[in-house]
Parts: C-alpha cells; sequence; structure tokens
C-alpha cells in the first residue's frame, strides 16, 4: 500500500487526516470541472500525463480550428481547512514549451463576504514568473524568470493565508519566494465558505497547447 505525505501520512485509499483537502496522484476517475475555448478541448487523466503512478492530469487547448490565446481550465470546489493558512502544489510539463502562452495557478477563497484570488502566471517562452496583486494587476516575480525545457517536470507551489487574505509564499522549479505581507485581489462578493484551486493552459498561436499536471495537493501550511 503506498502512503501519500502532506502534513500528514495518509494511507493509499485516500481517507485523508483533516489537515489535507486534496491528494490527487490522478490513477482513479477524473471528475474536474472544466472549461475551455470550442468545444473539443481536454481535460482528463492519461498515461503520458504520468510523473509517477500510471496517469496524470492532461490539459489540452481545443484542436478544431485552433487559435492564439485559445484556453482550458479544470478547476476543483473544497471547503475550508480549520487553520486558514493554505498551500496547492504540483508537478507541472510542458510537452513541447513553444506551444503555450501562458500557465496559470489560482486559489480563489470565498470567505466571510468576499471572494479572495491568489495567482501565479507563469509565460514560459519569455519567460516571466508573476502574480496577481490587490490592485488585479501582475506583477514580476524577477527570482523566478526561469525557462523550462521541452519534457521537464517542474514544481509550481503556492501558500496563502486566508484570514488575513495575504500571499504567504510561492515556489517555482526550486526557487521559493518569500510574500509574506502581500495582498490578495478581492474580486467579488460571497455568502460561501469555499475554495475553487484553478489550472489554466493558454495557447501561443494557432496550434494545440498542452500541459500535464501530477501530485497535486492542498491542505494546511504549517508556519515555522
Amino acid at each position: 500500500m503506498r502512503d501519500h505525505q502532506g502534513m500528514f501520512n495518509v494511507a493509499s485509499d485516500l481517507n485523508f487526516a483533516r489537515g489535507i483537502l486534496l491528494l490527487d496522484d490522478c490513477d482513479g476517475t477524473c471528475n474536474y470541472e472544466k472549461s475551455g475555448t470550442g468545444a473539443d478541448y481536454v481535460v482528463d487523466y492519461n498515461s503520458a500525463a504520468a510523473f509517477i503512478g500510471t496517469n496524470g492530469l492532461r490539459l489540452q487547448t481545443r484542436s478544431t480550428d485552433p487559435a492564439q490565446y485559445d484556453i482550458v481550465s479544470a478547476y476543483k470546489k473544497i471547503g475550508l481547512p480549520q487553520s486558514k493558512y493554505l498551500k496547492f502544489r504540483t508537478m507541472c510539463m510542458f510537452p513541447d514549451v513553444s506551444l503555450v502562452q501562458q500557465l496559470a495557478v489560482r486559489i480563489y477563497t470565498d470567505y466571510l463576504t468576499d471572494v479572495w484570488l491568489g495567482e501565479l502566471r507563469f509565460t514560459p517562452n519569455t519567460p516571466v514568473m508573476q502574480y496577481v496583486n490587490a490592485a488585479a494587476a501582475a506583477t514580476a516575480i524577477t527570482e523566478m524568470a526561469l525557462k523550462v525545457k521541452d519534457n521537464q517536470w517542474f514544481d509550481m507551489e503556492l501558500a496563502i493565508d486566508i484570514a488575513a487574505a495575504e500571499y504567504l509564499s510561492a515556489r517555482f522549479n526550486g526557487v521559493e519566494k518569500d510574500m509574506s505581507g502581500l495582498g490578495l485581489y478581492d474580486s467579488d462578493d460571497t455568502t460561501y465558505s469555499t475554495i475553487q484551486l484553478t489550472l489554466e493552459i493558454g495557447s501561443a498561436g494557432a496550434a494545440q497547447a498542452t500541459a500535464y499536471f501530477d501530485q497535486l495537493y492542498c491542505g494546511e501550511y504549517a508556519r515555522i
């Protein structure tokens, strides 16, 4: 029996300890909600997308009449953690970097009366990494302006303080950035207590863009 590790050790039947909200090795049923440009975009589990194990999560923009800036998104809604420190991380890979215009990793938190957004945006062919600040402006993280190669797996991680509506940290390809005190964007009003995790890619030209993800984790973040 394989163990999955986050803040706690849990068995591979995925009966989570309470600090873990999502722990997905992509070897079960793909039940992410999805949206995108056109009708034949793809969000599924696929063997080519596996970092380890049998499958990974595949995002692919439409194949019929592909165009620049086509998008495809996968997202999942879950409840809030007891602790208001939250981390979302995943392994990522592009089979062909040149076809990907941008990768976005987003955390929406519906908390009290507002919907707060924390977001990382990676533009691989520049390269540039940005976060969305409290004024909804994309702001560069210069330490993370790192190139990636075709078929290279890399990590992306975002940690936020839900109660304070602030970023905590970000991590990309082995580089970590302290973001303490930087505000999240207040994107809407709410009456719910929910988290939405979103992965999205956009195409760089008139060709189908593909990204793979595996070992997705979301849970309480222990500040040490």
